[in-house]
């Protein structure tokens, strides 16, 4: 090649000891800036990458599945899987997972010894560009400019996304391997040779990111800025090492891929950008970009899309004059002939433009930090490049170490946000209130951990994300309204649910500022069903009707069929009713629709354990092991079957499996290996593993349960009181916990001797333990008869006693016991005092009428109805059963006139805005069919 900066001669390298000491300083430095980084957990795409993902599991599984997509794993239909190819990041997380035994730390310190190995590459390559682009004749100076750009590029905030979260440890994989290229094209070129190891690490790039497609350009534009001519036959041999590896790439994917344009085409979204706003989103997104590069005060993960700017924003006038300014700055170094400026500013510019130009393929979020990893390297040598011409090197050391010492402080807070899942999503909702797919996520991550806690707030800010999600792409009249934060959780959720129900119509539209996918209203809509589901743990009156009647909405709206994930929760929802026939019908649909799916065979095996189908439920687990074989929870529901089953030899395997593989602290595995020992009558043994599971976590119910089962066998009955009464408190739902309790209490009955106190006090500790456990009884069997022998002696011919009883059962799904102890209620009206029995009747009266007509007893249920409207005619839930009954029976005469109240009622009737359609039809359609068919025709007018 001519116009070529000759070779460094030897003399003018910079001194041994200091190029040493500045790369032990850049890698101490660089570590103890990510040490917070290397305790974090697994957040948002850790979560499938290293949980799920086959080829990360062993170095050797990520080599047998090295020509396959990256996300396979995560949906095996082709068009959604994006596109890319990464077997070079599968294998860096496999090795990450043989370094920490699966632990997070082991991940993590991967990613940081890639950045720091990006970071040395960064020192040598500003060095060498400084002396050969910026004229530095001093090798010791060049040097010090080198670990200046180096130190920049280690610290700067938008690094950090890359570097603290382990799925994105394709940034600083694919950073090192492209540096590492275009310094040893560098050393080629002005070598004169062919830059072969220079190709195979763009080509180990491109294994690694698809964005290392512009590395061949990043090196044709160092020889445009050292002057080299591209036609000699040095830069044809150049030229033709530095496509050869795009070449290879293109055609191993067309093999992956299985099409001609090898998955390059496929898109992430849909924005729904008009064509304007498409071209004003690229000015703005590179106008980021180019912000966060120069001025980076704000890093973030989630920086929201808007296909309709919002009023007042000057987002795409700060983005043309950042983009701007770049390009007028670059044009000047190019005139100006400052050729290592110019490398720079333009080279960030080729980094950020993939994204620029199809902002569609980088995800949902495409104005992320990680996309600016190799861009930080351009940046960073333009600015030094400036300052290491000065006369003295002390501005570039003052403007190095105070640049460095901010953007130090600004990483160091920044690491926090992925420190777990919840600080991940915290920081997400901070950066992005507005988004539904922030803000559903979050509500995921909530759940998560109210499962872990059973920590009540933590259950309801999951919900009120997932209501923020369902909120966000709609404006509510005025829009004046604001979610109280000060409020309490139960408040909040009030306010949130009265919005986005009661809302008039009229009153809604859409803001089209807000950027929302079909998944995201659908994962939303998931939230809210589940979020009830659970809630009727800690309610203090649950009710199991209110999400299966979201569930059931919301598959009328969807074709469920199609939807495994609703299917999945409207089983949940009718096994906690009890109902297993139609839980296995919808588990049924979602594993039709998602046959490879472990999660819904598992579910499928809890159903049958709920059975007694031990046997089966084995079985089904065994079937979804054979899916995913590492999946500890799915070994541990296994053994669980396997226990209950009586094979105890085979339930003892699979739990030693997982204490041996997974962890020694694993506490379910604990929990079950005590529940072994107590099947063979250890009770001492079984206190040794739940001791160990309790010390890992206090606020395992099953590990109290287990105890107080221990206890017994041990005849320490109050030790098994205590830890049955955790258990219960611990698991609201769980009966046997509940009727242990009872039963302990009523053997500690004060005798006839002891003083009223002691007798009320034994009351007020039996009475809600043992109502509570009558609620949970299975619906045939000793228990529940004793239990209610039980409760009759306790409520005796109280009333009111009996009518709270027969409401809490109604809400529970119970209605054969509601009925029981409704017509007890009613037996017993004159205990009342007068001036309540008729208000404390009409209740119990429409309950009665509800419950009879529910059990088939259609006359008992008019009677009780028209008791009812005889005490109070302008009650409308009675008028309205008494018509639906009537008409039912066809009794259209009678029916007329309770189907007439109720209708003059209903506008007073406080019918809640999703059910008032429903019930105001019901009664025009009984009119109808009253006109049709009544003897006396239609009523006449008045």
């Amino acid at each position: 090649m001519t116009n070529s900066p000759r070779p460094i001669d030897s003399d003018s390298v910079a001194p041994r000891p200091l190029v040493l000491a500045l790369a032990l300083l850049l890698i101490a430095a660089t570590a103890a800036l990510y040490v917070p980084s290397l305790s974090g957990e697994l957040v948002y795409d850790d979560l499938p990458l290293i949980e799920q993902a086959p080829a990360t599991r062993s170095i050797q599984a990520a080599l047998q599945r090295f020509m396959e997509p990256f996300w396979e794993f995560n949906n095996q239909d082709s068009e959604v899987q994006r596109g890319v190819w990464r077997p070079l990041t599968s294998l860096a997380l496999a090795v990450g997972r043989t370094i920490g035994g699966g632990a997070p730390f082991g991940f993590h310190l991967v990613s940081l010894l890639l950045h720091i190995a990006g970071t040395i590459v960064a020192f040598r390559l500003g060095a060498l560009l400084l002396r050969t682009r910026a004229g530095i004749a001093s090798a010791t100076r060049a040097a010090l400019g080198g670990a200046a750009v180096a130190w920049l590029f280690a610290f700067h905030p938008a690094q950090v996304e890359s570097v603290a979260w382990m799925s994105a440890v394709n940034d600083p994989l694919f950073g090192f391997l492209a540096l590492w290229a275009l310094l040893s094209y560098e050393r080629a070129a002005q070598a004169e040779r062919a830059p072969w190891l220079a190709a195979l690490l763009m080509l180990l790039a491109l294994a690694s990111k698809e964005t290392a497609i512009v590395v061949p350009i990043l090196a044709v534009l160092l020889d445009v800025t050292a002057g080299r001519r591209l036609s000699s036959t040095p830069g044809r041999r150049a030229l033709l090492a530095l496509f050869l590896p795009l070449a290879i790439w293109y055609g191993v994917r067309v093999y992956v891929f299985g099409d001609v344009t090898a998955g390059v085409f496929r898109d992430h979204g849909d924005f729904g950008f008009s064509a304007s706003r498409e071209w004003t989103f690229r000015i703005e997104l590179a106008g980021g970009f180019l912000r966060h590069l120069f001025w980076p005060d704000a890093p973030a993960v989630f920086r929201p899309v808007h296909p309709v700017l919002p009023a007042g924003s000057q987002a795409v006038l700060h983005g043309a004059l950042w983009l701007g300014g770049t390009v007028v700055a670059a044009i000047a170094a190019l005139v100006l002939r400052k050729r290592a400026v110019a490398f720079g500013l333009i080279g960030a510019l080729v980094v950020i433009a993939p994204m620029v130009a199809s902002p569609d393929r980088a995800g949902l979020f495409p104005e992320s930090d990680r996309y600016l990893y190799l861009a930080v390297f351009g940046a960073a040598l333009a600015l030094i490049a400036v300052l290491a011409r000065l006369r003295s090197a002390l501005p570039m050391a003052l403007v190095t170490l105070t640049a460095a010492a901010l953007m130090g402080r600004i990483s160091w807070a920044h690491e926090d946000t992925f420190q777990n899942e919840i600080a991940f999503r915290d920081a997400a909702v901070e950066d992005a209130p507005d988004s539904p797919n922030v803000r559903w996520g979050a509500g995921r991550a909530y759940i998560t951990e109210y499962v872990r806690t059973q920590d009540t707030p933590t259950l309801e800010q999951a919900y009120i994300h997932y209501l923020h999600s369902l909120k966000a792409v709609t404006k509510y009249g005025d829009g004046s309204f604001v979610d109280d934060e000060t409020r309490s959780g139960a408040e909040r959720i009030a306010r949130l649910e009265n919005l986005i129900l009661n809302t008039p119509a009229e009153k809604r539209r859409l803001d089209p500022t807000v950027f929302a996918t079909t998944d995201d209203r659908y994962q939303a809509t998931l939230g809210q069903i589940y979020s009830n589901l659970l809630r009727i743990d800690v309610a203090k009156t649950p009710d199991l009707d209110y999400p299966l009647r979201l569930a059931e909405g919301a598959a009328q709206i969807l074709d469920w069929g199609k939807k495994p994930e609703l299917a999945s929760l409207l089983a949940q929802i009718h096994l906690r009713r009890g109902e297993t026939q139609q839980a296995k019908e919808a588990i049924a649909l979602a594993m039709k629709a998602a046959p490879s799916n472990p999660s819904y065979q598992a579910q499928l095996g809890q159903i049958l354990m709920r059975e007694g189908n031990f046997e089966g439920a084995r079985t089904t687990f065994d079937r979804a092991l054979e899916l995913r074989p590492q999946d500890a929870d799915l070994r541990l529901d296994f053994a669980s079957a396997a226990l209950e089953g009586g094979r105890l030899e085979i339930a003892e395997a699979a739990i030693q499996r997982v204490l041996a593989e997974d962890s020694p602290k694993n506490v379910r595995a604990l929990v079950l290996r005590a529940t072994l020992e107590g099947k063979r009558r250890r009770p001492t043994e079984a206190l040794r593993y739940l001791d160990r599971a309790l010390a890992e976590n206090p606020n395992n119910g099953l590990a109290h349960k287990q105890r107080g089962l221990a206890m017994v066998q041990l005849n320490d009955f109050e030790g098994a009181l205590e830890s049955f009464s955790n258990a219960a408190r611990l698991m609201p739902e769980d009966f046997q916990s509940h009727n242990n309790v009872a039963s302990l209490l009523l053997r500690q009955q004060p005798g006839p001797n002891a003083s009223e106190s002691a007798q009320e006090s034994w009351l007020l500790a039996l009475e809600p333990v043992l109502v509570r456990a009558y609620m949970l009884s299975p619906p045939s069997g000793q228990e529940q008869l004793l239990l209610q022998q039980q409760l009759e002696r306790l409520v005796g011919n109280n009333p009111d006693r009996a009518l709270n009883l027969a409401t809490s059962l109604r809400l529970q799904n119970r209605s054969a016991l509601s009925l029981i102890w409704v017509n007890r209620a009613i037996e017993a009206r004159n205990a009342w005092p007068e001036e309540e029995r008729d208000g404390n009747l009409l209740l119990a009266y429409t309950l009665q009428g509800q419950l009879s007509r529910e059990a088939g007893l259609a006359e008992d249920a008019v009677h009780a109805l028209r008791n009812a409207v005889l005490i109070e005619p302008n009650h409308f839930p009675a008028q309205f059963e008494l018509s639906d009954v009537l008409t039912a029976l066809k009794r259209y005469d009678e029916a007329r006139t309770p189907t007439l109240k109720a209708l003059e009622l209903f506008p007073e009737a406080g019918i809640a805005r999703e059910m008032a359609a429903a019930v105001k039809g019901t009664l025009e359609q009984h009119l109808k069919l009253i006109e049709a068919n009544s003897a006396a025709g239609p009523e006449l007018p008045r």
